[in-house]
């Protein structure tokens, strides 16, 4: 059985992840500890050093990660709430994922913006697509309360037109 525990080994696997996308910490951490076929699995305390590595290195950065993330996120339609939940089951810590919020994370903003997108407006037109629109943006971190508003609003804004 090979041994692919050696931090040398260990650096080369950790920078072949991160040639595909950036990752969190903890992200790369259970990619590196997890075993490879043929091989004994890797020694916790030579993956820390690893890691210490590349953060030293500038390959490995939460905060970086944390608001690439958190950016692609807002893009994505996703509420204050759903970007934390998203950064939080990738492994960033709390004050790390609430710093990398987006400054114009204005939820009621975001969530008119959203329901003028022509697939959701198509979806206000009956009860069944309103439903399903419910059930997206609850998915997206949107609080019922606010999706409840804003749907009140758009349904006003249409029967003021």
């Amino acid at each position: 059985m090979m041994r692919k525990s050696d931090p040398e080994v260990l650096f080369a696997r950790a920078g072949r992840i991160l040639t595909l996308r950036e990752h969190a910490r903890a992200e790369l951490r259970v990619k590196l500890l997890r075993p490879v076929k043929d091989c004994e699995p890797p020694i916790a305390d030579d993956v820390d050093a690893v890691l210490e590595r590349l953060e030293a290195l500038g390959l490995l950065d939460d905060i970086r990660y944390a608001r690439l993330t958190a950016e692609r996120c807002a893009v994505k339609g996703m509420s204050s709430a759903g970007i934390l939940r998203e950064l939080r089951a990738r492994g960033i810590g709390r004050e790390i994922a609430e710093a990398a919020l987006p400054p114009e994370a204005d939820d009621a903003g975001r969530l008119a913006e959203l329901l003028q997108k022509p697939v959701f407006v198509r979806k206000l037109a009956d009860e069944r697509g309103r439903q399903s629109l419910c059930r997206a943006l609850l998915r997206k971190g949107y609080s019922y309360a606010k999706i409840h508003a804003a749907l009140q609003q758009e349904e006003d804004g249409i029967d003021g037109a």
